[in-house]
């Protein structure tokens, strides 16, 4: 009978059972086991030293004795020791050198990371070489290339690239990217070396990640300006916030971006005059909350789309009004994160008020909650805080059930009657508290006449119920389904 199930209504039950439930329809059900196997083996790590010194074999060992279950996996990640100690510890050495013969067969494969030494490091590049040109995979490779890596010029399939790259391998990883390139959509970059990496043309980059892996001064953005100025196909760029950027950016860099990750400094000078519509901003430098509230209500309007999706992260204390400011000048924003670390809650009530004990600044959620709410097509909020407890209100928890009813309610009757999800979280000294909600049905439903649509709502961490509003279920308003 169970083999007489549609193949996709069998790979949706398997994907809501627990592991443990899938190993043991794996071992008792023939029909099953296909699917099961796909679903157990999806993801696989391959180590070259065994996880224990006793003569039981280890996962890895069991996996290259039975090398048709790497026909199960669209993840690979393959590991060496990274440090000298580590392979001088009492542990039996695995060859993966017989992994490699494997590899073209593995036609799920999706997602490769490697962490190769240098014994491996040409076997593996050159085997990728066997997957073809018509499949494309997501390729990470965790340590810097060696200088004397032998590369042939056969195009390799990798779509999305994150490599390390230092002084001695630049010129091995130049001629990397140089096989990818014409495959090539995303390149992860994290850089041990001053300066700017030699990187040939990539005609089809559209996403560019900059990471600084060395300590001292805070490097240029405008040091990129020559690269970035032969990719305008680029989109997405995303850099750390120790990148400065003091001059301005010329018309012709990232004239197509739509997408931009960075501090407060490089976002200001890349938004005017390009079509950015995503921006997620960081801000920690010591410079005042309103010089960063009055330059971001300015900026993010100087894009030449409506901004739809903005996230801000921050060690700082905002006040709720001065978030209020910059949602207000972004009517058409869908989605809106808050990662606000510093701030001291002392009491939350009915109309949703947090002070902080820094100057007593007061946390007015009822406020932004209606800003956000008035942006008709808000689709998903986050709220991420990390606060610390008045010593009297430790044991109590902060908010109850009903509570986050109000929330909900207050964004959809401002007018984001479609708001989709909502989470909102606060990471206290001792424990955490939130919750998440989820709109699982678009048309109103009785047993919660508070909300526009049916929502799913789940607690976190120490939230209380309460006797007050709740989320009645169907069974619970008299109504089976």
């Amino acid at each position: 009978m169970l083999a007489q199930l549609p193949v996709e209504i069998i790979d949706q039950v398997i994907e809501r059972l627990s592991l443990e439930d899938i190993r043991a329809i794996a071992c008792v059900c023939s029909a099953l086991r296909p699917p099961a196997l796909l679903r157990l083996f999806r993801t696989i790590r391959i180590r070259s030293l065994a996880e224990t010194a006793d003569t039981t074999p280890s996962h890895t060992e069991a996996i290259l004795s039975h090398p048709n279950l790497l026909q199960c996996a669209s993840r690979l990640i393959v590991e060496e020791p990274q440090f000298p100690f580590q392979a001088l510890l009492d542990q039996r050495e695995i060859s993966i050198h017989s992994l490699w013969s494997y590899l073209p067969m593995m036609h799920r494969l999706t997602y490769l990371e490697l962490d190769l030494g240098p014994s491996n490091e040409a076997i593996g590049l050159s085997t990728l070489e066997g997957l073809g040109l018509t499949k494309e995979i997501e390729l990470n490779l965790r340590l810097p290339l060696t200088p004397d890596l032998v590369i042939s010029n056969k195009p390799l399939p990798v779509r999305s690239l994150s490599i390390s790259v230092d002084t001695a391998g630049d010129q091995s990883t130049r001629r990397l990217l140089q096989k990818c390139s014409q495959s090539l959509r995303e390149l992860r970059l994290f850089i041990q070396m001053d300066g700017v990496p030699s990187i040939p043309p990539l005609p089809h980059l559209f996403e560019l990640v900059l990471h600084m892996s060395l300590a001292g001064d805070d490097p240029d953005l405008a040091l990129w300006f020559p690269f970035l100025e032969q990719h305008p196909t680029i989109t997405r760029l995303s850099v750390d916030t120790g990148y400065t950027l003091a001059v301005p950016t010329p018309p012709n860099v990232l004239p197509n971006l739509r997408s931009i990750g960075a501090s407060r400094m490089v976002t200001e000078r890349l938004i005017p005059g390009r079509p950015v519509h995503d921006v997620r901003v960081e801000w920690y430098c010591f410079t005042s909350p309103q010089i960063f509230v009055d330059i971001m209500s300015r900026v993010l309007r100087l894009s030449d789309v409506p901004l739809t999706i903005l996230q801000i992260t921050t060690y700082h204390t905002v006040r709720s009004e001065e978030l209020v400011k910059i949602v207000q000048t972004l009517p058409k924003l869908r989605k809106f994160t808050l990662d606000q670390p510093r701030c001291a809650v002392c009491q939350f009530s009915r109309v949703g008020v947090f002070k902080s004990d820094q100057k007593q600044y007061p946390f007015d959620l009822h406020g932004i909650l209606s800003a956000l709410g008035r942006c008709k097509d808000m689709f998903h909020i986050r709220l991420f805080l990390w606060v610390s407890v008045d010593p009297l209100n430790e044991r109590k928890a902060l908010w109850s059930r009903s509570d986050f009813v109000q929330m909900i309610h207050m964004v959809q009757e401002n007018g984001a009657a479609d708001l989709g999800s909502f989470e909102l979280q606060v990471d206290l000294a001792d424990r955490n508290e939130g919750f998440q909600a989820m709109r699982v049905g678009w048309l109103d439903v009785p047993w919660q006449p508070e909300f526009r649509g049916e929502w799913r709502l789940d607690l976190l961490g120490a939230t209380s119920e309460d006797s007050g509003t709740t989320m009645p279920t169907p069974s619970a308003a008299g109504i089976h389904t």
